[in-house]
């Protein structure tokens, strides 16, 4: 017999048209009648001869590594490094120049959050301590403002408010009022009186016919001597002392800062202080936690020229300053005269102002440009009628506050400002003057009744 033989034909199989293999293998090994066993045969076949029998899967491996060894990128060159590296400084710098600007920006929303707290604070005392009861105001040398004028023909006699008027500063009756209280002013250790009881600093004294503000304070306890520290209870009243001071912690640097606490070793006995014995008490005495004071305020009260105090709302307006400084006066508060107004006073709108001011001789204070974000009062003297009798016809000053929102380079001594605020009456005369004032973070106005005896 005949040995056994296989009858499989490859020809006679269905073609493997999904392989992956038939279709990579050549056409002289695949054919069109390969089956499905034969292209895994042929597969294996190949690979053996390629890779010299070690298998498919190390052939593949020692391909990958052929292929990658001329034509890898093993790194980066140092023009590569250096080009990134500028790139990334660039950036860096860019971050570092944003660092001063975020501090500027944070530094001002605290001071105007806390001028806002300030402001608020300030119209409460006023009500609270009486500021707005007029038979309260007084004079800085002690007189009343409000007195009743016996000069006047009978049937018009009534109460007045009787100012310093320069440049003699003497007490001058008015029907409106426009007045600055302002005791921290007063009692600051600079200029002489006269100047001091003006608002700004010498306003009117060498001028008379200019605008002006009487300093006045709210009662006349700071100057009839019951009160034996007038300038402490001015510090109490005018100035905020939430800005607390801290200091380091003595006994553990581990430890949060400790208040800074006023200390006193003496009580008032009667009119005299006497020191306190240390077997009666033998630590200081805790007063109050003392503050940094950086935040303080004034008031400006104005009447409308057409409409008398006593008869309808007056203007206050609570001006918070930041760190103000009380020792230049000539420098803090200056005054410059109104050139022109383009924008016919709507919402503020453009001025040209004329440096240097009308300021006393000597000293000349060096004149300072104003800056965007100060803030600036207007100041006018306009001609009505008088509200008790039509046929006379009298001056009274009128006043606004504005905040500066644009300023060129002076050419000088010519400055173009732009200020925001309440529209400005432009018939007033040209006497116009601008008051500019230093350190002024904020100024808030209410529209408030006076408090009449």
């Amino acid at each position: 017999m005949r040995p056994f033989q296989s009858t499989r034909v490859h020809a006679a199989r269905t073609p493997c048209r999904g392989s992956r293999s038939a279709e990579s293998l050549p056409e002289k090994l695949s054919g069109p009648a390969l089956s499905c066993d034969a292209c895994a045969d042929v597969a294996r076949a190949r690979a053996a001869r390629t890779c010299g029998g070690n298998g498919a899967r190390t052939c593949t491996a020692k391909v990958a590594r052929t292929r990658g060894g001329a034509r890898a990128r093993r790194g980066l060159t140092l023009v590569e490094v250096l080009i990134s590296m500028f790139v990334l400084l660039i950036g860096l710098l860019g971050v570092a120049a944003m660092l001063p600007a975020g501090k500027f920006e944070i530094q001002q929303g605290t001071q105007i959050d806390n001028a806002t707290t300030v402001g608020r604070a300030a119209f409460r005392n006023m009500k609270v301590r009486g500021f707005l009861d007029v038979a309260s105001w007084a004079n800085p040398n002690g007189s009343a403002v409000w007195q009743f004028d016996s000069a006047l023909p009978p049937p018009q006699r009534r109460f007045r408010f009787y100012t310093l008027a320069p440049p003699s500063f003497s007490p001058a009756p008015s029907d409106n009022v426009a007045v600055a209280i302002d005791p921290l002013g007063l009692l600051a250790p600079f200029g002489s009186d006269p100047e001091k009881a003006t608002f700004p600093f010498a306003a009117g004294v060498n001028a008379p016919a200019e605008p002006y503000l009487s300093r006045i304070i709210p009662t006349v306890r700071f100057v009839d001597g019951t009160v034996a520290n007038p300038a402490a209870l001015a510090d109490l009243w005018f100035r905020n002392s939430d800005d607390l001071t801290f200091t380091a912690n003595s006994r553990d640097s581990d430890q949060p800062n400790t208040q800074t606490i006023l200390l006193e070793d003496s009580v008032l006995v009667g009119t005299v202080r006497a020191k306190v014995a240390e077997d009666v008490l033998p630590a200081d005495v805790p007063i109050k936690r003392l503050s940094e004071g950086n935040y303080s305020w004034l008031a400006t009260i104005v009447s409308d020229p057409a409409a008398p105090a006593t008869q309808g709302k007056v203007t206050v307006s609570v001006a918070v300053y930041f760190k103000r400084d009380l020792t230049q006066p000539g420098k803090a508060e200056r005054v410059a005269t109104v050139q022109s107004i383009p924008g016919q006073g709507l919402g503020g709108g453009e001025f040209v102002i004329n440096w240097p001011p009308v300021v006393p001789t000597p000293p000349l204070t060096p004149i300072e440009p104003i800056k965007p974000g100060q803030w600036v009062m207007l100041a006018g003297r306009i001609s009505h009628p008088d509200p008790y009798d039509s046929t006379i016809t009298i001056d009274s000053d009128y006043f606004r506050w504005y905040r500066v929102v644009a300023a060129d380079t002076p050419q000088a001594p010519i400055q173009r400002v732009t200020l925001a605020g309440p529209d400005w009456n432009v018939l007033t005369p040209s006497n116009v003057r601008l008051w500019a004032f230093e350190n002024i973070v904020a100024v808030y106005e209410k529209n408030m009744r006076l408090e009449m005896p």
